[in-house]
């Protein structure tokens, strides 16, 4: 990487780490009309903005299929960012593209082998004998299919990020967790504000890994 690459690693991630702080800042704003939670949503969406960017950087300097598709990714999750805001289920929906986008980039970057089918079919094995049980129990009247379809695709991505860059890994690795415990947060009822801020935290440092991903070789 040369000096601009890094510049603009660093410019990325104060602009994640700035815009995620201004919207939980607006989020746990004791004024909640819409105009509040329409700033909080664009802080949100500026937030990953800041991801989208360093990708696309990544993807003019290095424009390979994965690149690009990584980048396509990002941006659909900022897309996801807002609408999860207005729609629980739209977010869910336009996260799961966003994934699928993600997973198409690691398969053109190192195609998946053996090791990361039998790695997905642990995840997701795992993540049904330990997870649903609990969600289903939590969820009331909610639908839960749209979830476990979601899980299907949020592990998929992850078992096909083992072959990958380490730094795509470790940005799969942070959004999968977050997304764990946005799903226990959102089940079970269970809500602080430190555990949102690890939770929200997670997720920016998962998307900026993935970003920063395109200009590591």
């Amino acid at each position: 990487m040369n000096s601009s690459s890094w510049i603009a690693a660093v410019i990325s991630l104060i602009g994640v780490s700035v815009f995620f702080l201004l919207f939980q800042q607006k989020n746990y704003s004791p004024r909640q009309g819409k105009r509040q939670r329409r700033i909080a949503l664009l802080f949100k969406g500026m937030a990953t903005m800041f991801a989208v960017a360093l990708a696309a950087y990544g993807a003019i300097l290095s424009p390979t299929a994965g690149n690009i598709l990584l980048t396509a990714g990002l941006f659909v999750c900022m897309a996801a960012d807002v609408l999860l805001g207005i729609r629980l289920l739209w977010g869910v929906a336009a996260f799961g593209v966003g994934h699928i986008f993600y997973c198409a980039a690691c398969i053109f970057s190192a195609p998946p082998g053996f090791m990361n089918l039998a790695v997905y079919v642990l995840l997701f094995a795992l993540c049904l004998l330990l997870l649903y049980p609990k969600i289903k129990n939590g969820a009331g009247d909610k639908p839960v299919f749209p979830f476990v379809a979601y899980g299907a695709v949020l592990f998929l991505m992850l078992s096909l990020a083992i072959n990958q860059r380490p730094v795509l890994l470790a940005g799969a690795v942070f959004f999968v967790i977050s997304d764990c415990m946005l799903a226990f947060r959102l089940f079970m009822n269970n809500r602080s504000v430190p555990f949102d801020y690890i939770c929200l935290g997670c997720y920016y440092l998962g998307q900026f890994l993935i970003g920063f991903s395109t200009l590591v070789s």
